[in-house]
């Protein structure tokens, strides 16, 4: 496979804004019908030359979302510039701007967080026809992995035809978030290194995050049920960093080979990445495999 014509423009992070305004179909923010009822908002993207040969459905992490995370904007950029319409689910979980205190900690569930994924994809269904691959890092598969173990337990149709998924099974702890806790603390002592924009940021991923330690070790326990994952038939690949400690490598080979010796084995696809970290935010040759996995995930 020639990758010159797979790989990113240096620029395309400049490029894309004028991208997105050009080609954003419609943006609705979609609630999810609970007690809680919590929101998400939508906004679908449609490849701009002639008539699309697939879609990509994107669900970023916790405390990231789909117009700063690295990952998502080049996944968006080359979708948008290789005729896929692009279907963007930012939930609760990312908008890290949010303050979190006493009256709202308890809509912050993987219960509600689930739901609203669900929920999403029943809506978006219409506009996701054929061709469709979901994209997601981290709790976000987390939270599809769950939506789609549901389906089948109810006898629903998955509503892909294939997936990809960053950093899967994150395994979190408590000492990780108190550490975030300590970092925290330590930056507000300093508020006047917080006028910066991207220290700023950093303290309000870092404080999104931390706040957040119920949900975050929740979703780290989540029971892993490979009998029913076995069940989705659709190609599942797996996609693990070198350098990550949230969701090690280790890890997801270890559930992969579990679910690669059963009987639908085949559909399973496991990716190590030894350069890149938790975000993959990744080399040139990194961006390469990524995009030709993308590529060859598209049901024909």
């Amino acid at each position: 496979m020639k990758f010159d014509k797979l790989a990113l423009p240096q620029d395309f992070e400049e490029k894309l804004p004028e991208l997105k305004q050009r080609t954003l179909k419609w943006q609705t923010v979609y609630n999810s019908g609970t007690d809680i009822n919590s929101s998400a908002t939508i906004s679908f993207y449609e490849q701009p030359n002639g008539t699309p040969i697939g879609n990509l459905v994107l669900l970023p992490a916790l405390a990231a979302n789909t117009n700063i995370d690295p990952l998502m904007k080049s996944v968006i950029y080359w979708g948008l510039t290789h005729k896929y319409n692009i279907t963007c689910i930012d939930t609760f979980l990312s908008d890290f701007e949010t303050e979190i205190g006493p009256n709202n900690i308890k809509q912050f569930t993987y219960s509600e967080f689930k739901g609203l994924v669900h929920q999403s994809f029943k809506f978006i269904t219409p506009y996701i026809i054929k061709n469709t691959c979901v994209i997601a890092h981290c709790i976000g598969s987390v939270g599809i992995t769950g939506v789609f173990n549901d389906c089948v337990t109810n006898g629903e149709k998955i509503p892909v035809q294939s997936a990809i998924f960053f950093a899967p099974w994150p395994k979190t702890s408590n000492q990780r978030f108190n550490a975030l806790k300590t970092l925290q603390k330590r930056m507000e002592k300093h508020p006047e290194n917080l006028v910066d924009a991207k220290i700023q940021k950093k303290f309000q991923h870092i404080k999104f995050t931390s706040t957040l330690q119920e949900l975050g070790l929740m979703a780290s326990d989540v029971k892993f049920e490979p009998e029913i994952i076995n069940q989705w038939k659709i190609p599942v690949t797996y996609i693990a960093a070198g350098h990550d400690n949230i969701a090690p490598a280790s890890r997801i080979a270890e559930n992969f080979n579990v679910l690669h010796n059963m009987s639908n084995g085949k559909y399973f696809k496991y990716i190590y990445l030894p350069n890149a970290n938790h975000t993959f935010h990744v080399s040139p040759n990194d961006t390469k495999t990524i995009i030709s996995i993308i590529k060859s995930s598209r049901v024909r």
